[in-house]
Formats: structure tokens, C-alpha cells, sequence
């Protein structure tokens, strides 16, 4: 069993960055490889219980229930998922628009919740 203050090995990192390269931008990708190369085993433990979004699903729930708010619903954007089944996706506008953002929309938020578990 390795201690909690050991660094993270690179086989785990090559583990994440394969598992979980797609759900994130491509420009983020060196930033979680050189924090995760500077990360410890209670780290990777924190980050193994996290939760990430998958932007394909993400998208294929918004072009399939984005009028009700479905997509935003799966983000935990709950908020703009009331509004969005409210108004019937803008009245289809806001749904169209989202079609096309909410991919790279879940990516971005997959980082920020990167960054929270990381601790910066």
C-alpha cells in the first residue's frame, strides 16, 4: 500500500490523462499532466472519487432533452435547467445555441472541478 504523501506514480498518470484525456480541452491537457506530476497519492485518492462529466453524453442529452433543460440539469447548472424548462429552451433558441456550447462548456467545468480537488 503506498503512503499518502508518496508522489503519484507516472503510470497513474498516464492512467488519467487516457481515461480521462476527452473530457477535457486540449489546452488544458499539459496543465493537469505537470500539476498531476506534482501531486501525491492522497491527491490521485481525491481525484479518483471525483465525478467527471463526459461532453459526448453531456451533448447528445442536449440535443435529445435540451429543450426541457436536461443538459443543464447533468452539468449541476440546476438554475439555468429551471429556466431553461420555464421558458422551453428559450423558446428554442437558447436549446439551438446549447447544441453547439455545451460540449466545450462541460469540459471547461470538468477543469474547474480539476482544479478544485488539486487544490489550486
Amino acid at each position: 500500500m503506498r503512503d499518502l504523501l508518496d508522489p503519484i506514480t507516472p503510470e497513474q498518470i498516464d492512467l488519467f490523462m487516457v481515461t480521462y484525456g476527452r473530457y477535457f480541452l486540449s489546452r488544458d491537457l499539459e496543465t493537469i499532466r505537470s500539476m498531476l506530476e506534482s501531486s501525491t497519492q492522497a491527491d490521485w485518492k481525491r481525484l479518483m472519487e471525483t465525478k467527471f462529466y463526459d461532453p459526448s453524453v453531456i451533448t447528445i442529452f442536449s440535443l435529445v432533452g435540451g429543450y426541457f433543460g436536461l443538459d443543464r440539469f447533468m452539468r449541476n447548472d440546476v438554475t439555468f435547467g429551471i429556466l431553461k424548462l420555464i421558458t422551453c429552451g428559450g423558446l428554442g433558441i437558447w436549446t439551438v445555441v446549447d447544441w453547439f456550447i455545451s460540449a466545450e462548456d462541460t469540459a471547461k467545468k470538468n477543469f474547474e472541478l480539476f482544479m478544485e480537488v488539486m487544490g489550486e
